[in-house]
């Protein structure tokens, strides 16, 4: 009767083994990153869905006779008037990233990574959303500019471009970015203004400044899509 007893327990341990086996097996654990990586998805989805919420929809009008309103300057640099704007949930803020874009292209103020964001707008479409934000940043010797950023999102959250529209900045050079979009926000033509004060000598040392600046101008026209802004 023992011999059978051994058997048994050993027939039972040998199929236990077997189902711990499975549970560690690829299989098994591919499924379980598969399922942890849907439910951040899904989470991040309704994050950005509840943080996008609040912001107004897009409006031409309020937009173009507000959005210098909110711009000061004085002797140090240039800032929002927080006072006057609505800020949004913070949490939308976590959502914003500074990847490089194409349209990056060496410009400066596509490589600050430290930027605030106040939401302004939303433009929500069937595969992507448009948030239009006022972004105050800290530029060359840590002065402070202020730009208006276009950024593209899926419905997922995921950002998907970004596009500065509008920019304020003040240095050795006097920076203006100023823009015109249609009514439907599926285009716009950004003016570009590049104003030289300084007077250089040979070396390129400042030796002066100008009684009137060297202007220097560019016009950009993109169109928006899902895939992001197309010049």
């Amino acid at each position: 009767m023992s011999f059978y007893i051994i058997i048994l327990h050993f027939f039972i341990n040998c199929k236990l083994g077997e189902g711990q086996t499975n549970l560690k097996s690829p299989d098994n654990i591919n499924a379980t990153v598969e399922n942890d990586s849907i439910i951040n998805i899904d989470k991040k989805k309704n994050d950005f869905q509840k943080c996008i919420g609040s912001i107004p929809n897009y409006s031409k009008i309020k937009l173009e006779k507000s959005i210098r309103n909110y711009t000061r300057e004085d002797d140090s640099g240039y800032f929002i008037k927080k006072d006057s704007l609505n800020i949004y949930d913070k949490c939308v803020h976590s959502f914003f990233n500074s990847n490089k874009t194409e349209h990056d292209n060496g410009n400066f103020f596509y490589n600050i990574t430290e930027k605030k964001y106040y939401p302004f707008f939303k433009q929500v479409k069937d595969d992507y959303i448009t948030i239009g934000s006022f972004v105050q940043y800290y530029g060359e010797n840590d002065i402070p500019g202020v730009s208006f950023q276009l950024n593209i999102f899926n419905h997922d959250g995921e950002q998907i471009d970004y596009l500065i529209v509008y920019n304020r900045f003040s240095f050795e050079l006097v920076l203006k970015y100023d823009f015109i979009f249609n009514d439907k926000l599926s285009e716009i033509i950004i003016g570009k203004i590049e104003e030289n004060w300084l007077l250089l000598d040979e070396e390129g040392e400042i030796i002066g400044e100008r009684d009137t600046p060297k202007v220097k101008k560019e016009k950009e026209t993109y169109k928006i899509s899902s895939s992001g802004f197309i010049k």
